[in-house]
């Protein structure tokens, strides 16, 4: 099965992280902070059925050090990697991905060439009031939103997205060279709503929101608890991007000593403890911390769903299965 994995070390001040996908192949990796093209690496043997091998270099496998590392697994309704080669054709091409519902959120580069910035594309990011598909995002980077035609100016579909030559760092169809895009399903589309015993629920969401800069606890409804979420501050001046997750830790919004682990992968630093956000059963609350809750600037967002009753969970046929009482 295709997929990816991403690997950071949690400790080590000055060191990237590293992204290695199953089409690349093992011994590929490239850093989401700089805009170097993927190389030979030893840090990931072999990807599994149920996992992965590690290396033995230094950068994913180091003695007594702690990493931490996020799996991506292809499947319709949530992700997919994609791999094309350029042509160098200025009008917009379609590149075909398997979501089976459009994209939501895509990290796209050439891989090939050290000059190449990584550009994203969330569905909520318009910039100046432009349509998503002529917006972007530096993955590499903590600029804002700002207008492209490396979309092809074309909205994506549930079996394409579009690309297009721009000149200079932001093309996405160098002759020549090759190039790969991360791609995420849109959760408000009906064909990413397909997990679950009813095959109704959706397991991730994008979206933007206005921060208020309070410790007053905004709240993003999901409908769901997460395990994972993406926040990046759109417009009014730079901010790093920054990572949460239920593994590294996320603590009750009350709590004001900064104990969230937050990971920004547009930089080199090591985990940064933060007073950033919270999980809840529906969904995630962020205090003030500027890089998710800036006043009155826009953020956007992507979050994963973590298992639960409706979804990641083995159906119980019955109450009896799990507690009974005869007499």
């Amino acid at each position: 099965n295709k997929g990816m994995v991403w690997i950071k070390d949690r400790e080590t001040a000055n060191t990237g992280s590293y992204i290695f996908n199953t089409i690349r192949g093992n011994g590929k990796a490239i850093q989401p902070n700089s805009t170097d093209a993927d190389s030979n690496s030893s840090g990931l043997d072999s990807f599994g059925s149920t996992g992965f091998v590690l290396g033995d270099h230094a950068d994913t496998n180091k003695d007594n050090v702690r990493f931490g590392s996020w799996s991506f697994r292809a499947a319709p309704g949530f992700f997919d990697v994609v791999t094309w080669d350029g042509t160098d054709t200025a009008n917009a091409r379609a590149i075909s991905h398997n979501l089976g519902c459009k994209p939501g959120f895509i990290v796209a580069r050439c891989v090939t060439d050290d000059s190449k910035e990584w550009i994203v594309y969330h569905k909520s990011v318009t910039a100046g009031g432009q349509d998503p598909w002529d917006s972007f995002l530096r993955f590499n980077d903590n600029t804002n939103e700002s207008t492209i035609t490396s979309w092809g100016e074309t909205a994506p579909t549930d079996e394409h997205f579009y690309i297009a030559q721009q000149n200079g760092d932001y093309a996405l169809n160098v002759n020549g060279h090759t190039h790969i895009a991360y791609v995420f399903a849109d959760g408000a589309e009906s064909g990413a709503q397909v997990f679950g015993d009813g095959g109704d629920e959706e397991i991730i969401k994008q979206g933007v929101y206005t921060g208020d800069g309070s410790n007053n606890i905004l709240t993003i409804n999901l409908g769901w608890e997460p395990q994972w979420v993406l926040l990046k501050k759109i417009e009014g001046g730079g901010r790093d991007w920054v990572m949460y997750d239920n593994m590294r830790g996320v603590f009750s919004p009350d709590i004001t000593n900064g104990k969230d682990q937050g990971f920004s992968h547009n930089v080199t630093n090591a985990d940064t403890l933060r007073n950033g956000v919270a999980f809840y059963q529906d969904g995630f609350k962020l205090k003030s911390d500027l890089l998710g809750n800036d006043a009155a600037y826009e953020f956007c967002y992507v979050a994963i769903r973590r298992p639960d009753s409706k979804v990641g969970k083995t159906k119980i046929p019955a109450n009896t299965d799990l507690f009974n009482v005869v007499l």
